[in-house]
């Protein structure tokens, strides 16, 4: 009999230790449940949240009020519906995905990568064009050199593009004599990169000796910046992706969009000198001001022409180097 009571005492232990492991266990699902109510809250909650948060910002900076308790509390209630909002991002992003898929034109955009090449080249030469026309515009508006002298380097862009696209529409042609045509284009974007960088080399003196120079506002700098390395980082991925010259018509359009690249460094350099020197952020084209930028901005101005200088070589001989082996493999 002892030892069946000592048997029922060890089932009860057990069975104690059992429940309250199921206890435990609960208590993790009620906060994995207040955790997921937290970073998931109801989209109207959201959507409160966030127009509260905008109006209490607004509040707080139109009194002065950046270090009072009131402001202590509202930038904490801002994280939390910034870490709320970027969590609902990833989902979004997927239902949009799925819904762009579902169109035919945007799916055909999407999965076609010749589609891709041909539109952004059409893009680009839009781009440089419409640019072309206002600094045009502005060069007469302001009686400003440089800004006709930012025109001419877009005109150039323009040649350039209009050039690789009007030869990649020729029709009746075989594969082979795409090829041969596209790399006569690929040579001659080379042969007027050399010219292009004649016309950044005016740019260049305009701002390293004229000390002229565009100025923009701090917000607009640091936006301009920004797009400028994500323009930068896309040209230098797809100039590698492009470098072996299988079809010479794409291959020269990243070329030309990776100079164009180069040259925005430079000209974000000088805006960004410009603007942070304390000089007047009314003024669009003046004479920089105590601050001397005229050393960073000449190794800059050198490192950009010999690195364009770099790339039209390399277009030219590689071009002359596939048109002998076209022609040893023709005989």
């Amino acid at each position: 009999m002892r030892a069946v009571h000592l048997r029922f005492d060890y089932i009860e232990v057990k069975m104690s230790k059992i429940e309250n492991i199921q206890e435990e266990t609960r208590k993790e699902i009620d906060w994995l449940r207040v955790g997921k109510a937290l970073l998931f809250p109801y989209r109207l909650v959201i959507f409160l949240m966030f127009n509260a948060t905008i109006a209490g910002l607004i509040y707080i900076f139109v009194n002065h009020l950046e270090q009072s308790l009131l402001a202590i509390l509202f930038y904490i209630f801002a994280f939390y519906t910034l870490v709320v909002v970027c969590v609902r991002i990833p989902g979004i992003v997927k239902k949009v995905k799925a819904g762009v898929y579902k169109n035919q034109y945007a799916n055909a955009y999407l999965t076609d990568k010749d589609l891709r090449l041909r539109i952004s080249m059409y893009r680009g030469l839009l781009i440089n064009l419409v640019f072309a026309t206002f600094k045009i515009i502005l060069g007469f508006v302001y009686n400003s050199s440089w800004l006709f002298a930012m025109a001419g380097y877009n005109v150039i862009l323009s040649i350039m593009r209009f050039i690789v696209i009007f030869r990649s529409q020729a029709k009746g042609l075989n594969e082979e004599e795409m090829h041969h045509r596209g790399l006569e284009s690929y040579q001659v974007c080379g042969w007027l990169m050399m010219v292009l960088n004649i016309a950044v080399s005016v740019i260049m003196f305009m701002v390293i000796v004229q000390k002229q120079t565009i100025e923009y506002h701090m917000i607009v700098t640091i936006g301009l910046a920004t797009f400028t390395f994500y323009c930068f980082t896309m040209a230098v991925i797809n100039m590698v992706k492009y470098r072996e010259r299988k079809n010479p018509v794409y291959a020269a359009v990243k070329r030309i969009d990776m100079v164009k690249a180069i040259v925005s460094i430079f000209t974000l350099q000088v805006a960004m000198l410009t603007s942070f020197t304390g000089q007047n952020a009314t003024t669009t084209v003046g004479v920089q001001g105590d601050f001397d930028t005229g050393f960073m901005n000449t190794l800059t101005g050198i490192a950009v022409t010999i690195a364009i200088n770099t790339i039209a070589a390399f277009m030219i001989h590689g071009a002359k180097k596939d048109f002998k082996e076209l022609k040893a493999n023709g005989e």
